[in-house]
């Protein structure tokens, strides 16, 4: 009789991602894959926290193993890039798995919800007892809609949680509050919000190019001064700070533990750019959401001009144009000083701001990538802050790239 692992294996000899991989490398990864499910058969549940949602997971497990090597061996999968298959994924977390040294103490799995079933399903590998929510509202389109089949996948992905478990849920982000009213595990809740969750942010404030914000657990606090730029991040410091107080871990070394962070590359990541501006490098996604954290993050910052580079927003389908020309309201209201627009569906963003009265001059539009590097090098100049923001796809790190080099 086959067990899981043989039919793992062989569900996976299927998969379409193997139809560019050569027979050796194929062998290989089957190997390791199925030495890894053998291997996790002897790592207990209590190790395992997994770390999911919309938005935020990679910065979340990062705080994690920030805040919890302050008192554990921890293990953490490398993050992979947003454009690589989830069985990719699944293999990368099956090399860290099968190199784990005996000592670690603590393992956490940054998983999608379209990689908790099929081939690609990690709970075939490791099952958490700790699972953590970062947000969920871009399963919403602009419109309020929700996509029900995808809300219950992270019913399912909670499901297997008995009251001896932990769901720790952005109180936010509405559908987390649904999700915390579906599950038997105890609920933690991390939020802005003190009166509702049991870990909270409080005085928050970008200062002096850090998130600096008060980090409250029942009459305990501190401050916490962050490299994470952006209030949204304080998402991820609060839910790595709720696992980390559940392990024991005092205020003083999960400060400690989040101040050691610097910025993901492309995520926030503040450089130093061209005739001594600044760029403000969030290339990592161009999901609508993300695109209004990263405007709200520029607000907040000192600048002489302020200069927004923007590829397409992802994924949009029929609401493409309509979350574009929004997106272009939300520029003018925000008298952003220069505009520098991608190609495709962008151009709903420009036609917009000319509807609205923006000044034709200080914008361009339809550029491919050499001529958003050539634009802006004739233009920037001391005290300039410029978001270049865009899906990886859209290759924009190579515009940054350009333009943060030596000259």
């Amino acid at each position: 009789m086959l067990g899981a692992s043989d039919l793992l294996i062989m569900e996976l000899k299927n998969h379409s991602y193997w139809k560019n991989v050569g027979l050796i490398k194929k062998r290989t990864s089957l190997i390791k894959l199925y030495l890894a499910k053998q291997y996790s058969k002897f790592i207990p549940n209590s190790k395992v926290i997994a770390v999911s949602g919309q938005l935020g997971k990679t910065t979340t497990a990062v705080c994690l193993q920030a805040v919890l090597d302050q008192k554990f061996k921890t293990l953490t999968s490398p993050f992979t890039n947003s454009a690589t298959t989830s069985l990719q994924k699944l293999l990368s977390f099956a090399s860290t798995l099968l190199k784990s040294r005996p000592g670690d103490q603590k393992i956490i799995v940054e998983i999608g919800v379209d990689e908790m079933t099929g081939p690609d399903n990690y709970f075939e590998l490791v099952k958490p007892n700790i699972i953590v929510i970062t947000e969920m509202s871009s399963i919403k389109d602009k419109y309020g809609a929700l996509n029900e089949e995808h809300f219950n996948e992270y019913v399912k992905l909670l499901d297997p949680l008995s009251n001896q478990d932990l769901a720790i849920l952005n109180w936010e982000d509405n559908l987390a509050r649904r999700l915390g009213e579906k599950t038997n595990a105890n609920v933690i809740y991390f939020g802005f919000d003190s009166k509702n969750s049991h870990v909270w942010a409080g005085k928050m404030k970008i200062t002096d190019f850090h998130t600096v914000f008060e980090l409250n657990y029942g009459v305990e606090r501190v401050e916490v001064r962050s490299k994470l730029l952006g209030f949204h991040q304080i998402y991820s410091m609060l839910a790595a700070a709720s696992v980390g107080l559940n392990f024991g871990l005092s205020l003083i070394n999960i400060k400690k533990g989040l101040e050691s962070i610097s910025p993901l590359p492309n995520r926030m990541q503040l450089m130093p750019g061209y005739n001594n501006a600044l760029i403000l490098n969030d290339t990592y996604n161009g999901v609508p959401l993300a695109v209004e954290e990263a405007l709200d993050v520029l607000n907040q910052l000192p600048a002489r001009r302020r200069i927004v580079v923007l590829g397409e927003m992802s994924s949009e389908g029929d609401n493409s144009e309509a979350l574009h020309r929004e997106l272009a309201r939300r520029l003018y209201k925000d008298k952003v000083d220069l505009v520098l627009l991608g190609t495709g569906d962008a151009r709903f963003v420009g036609e917009e701001l000319i509807s609205l009265g923006f000044i034709q001059e200080r914008m361009l539009t339809n550029l491919q990538n050499p001529q958003i590097v050539s634009n802006l090098l004739k233009i920037l100049a001391k005290g300039d802050l410029v978001l270049v923001k865009g899906a990886p796809s859209l290759r924009l790190d190579e515009v940054v790239k350009k333009i943060t080099r030596d000259k």
